[in-house]
């Protein structure tokens, strides 16, 4: 599991380092700091290290529209990963009323 981890944390950074931008860099390791947990509690769950790995690899094919349309599929799967409430597979938790 920490494998999968570091690969997820090394990725996210050298996506923001070839940009080039240092702002973006600053942010990047901010935000992954910040959501350690979650990303912790996103690979806990069997199956989502594979999925993370597969949403990643579509950068590598320098195919914008597939890897745009893989990180959106990639980000609404942590979403529903990490809002399930534990135990309840598949089930996700309702929204606040507002």
């Amino acid at each position: 599991m920490e494998t999968l981890e570091r690969f997820d944390t090394e990725l996210h950074h050298r996506i923001a380092e070839a940009t080039h931008n240092p702002l973006l860099v600053r942010v990047m390791r901010s935000l992954l700091d910040l959501l350690s947990e979650s990303q912790k509690r996103s690979l806990r769950i069997p199956g989502q290290g594979l999925k993370s790995v597969k949403y990643h690899t579509a950068i590598a094919r320098k195919d914008s529209s597939g890897a745009a349309q893989a990180m959106r599929e990639h980000l609404e799967d942590v979403l529903r990963a990490v809002t399930r409430p534990r135990g309840a597979p598949g089930k996700t938790r309702a929204a606040a009323p507002g």
